[in-house]
């Protein structure tokens, strides 16, 4: 138990830089969280969203929206499941619909990660 509470100690240091500093994308250490942890809310933490946004944007979709930052917010999700082929679909589709730096960021994020086993 203490071997896998020392792995999370530098989580918890992401995650108070993050706290500190929100609205900042970590999308780098997002790549490393979805390729390292199990995790699934501390990756979508570090590139800006959560579960309650996840949620919400599926909420959303069932009632028809189509908005794109409903896209964007299913593909952050995806990625957070691990299903990077659609977390790429719905960001291309995001970014298609509504380019932005950020979008474009995270279709990147999607693009490498989908790319690497």
């Amino acid at each position: 138990m203490r071997i896998s509470t020392l792995n999370t100690f530098p989580l918890e240091a992401q995650l108070s830089w993050f706290f500190i500093h929100p609205h900042k994308a970590m999308r780098a250490e997002a790549a490393d969280a979805l390729r390292k942890t199990p995790y699934r809310v501390y990756p979508l933490l570090l590139m800006n969203s959560d579960a309650l946004q996840e949620q919400l944007a599926l909420s959303a979709r069932r009632r028809g929206i189509t908005d794109p930052s409903v896209s964007w917010m299913l593909g952050l999700g995806a990625l957070a499941r691990r299903d990077y082929s659609a977390g790429l679909a719905l960001l291309r589709d995001a970014e298609r619909r509504a380019p932005s730096p950020e979008v474009t960021a995270d279709r990147k994020l999607a693009e490498e990660l989908a790319a690497k086993p």
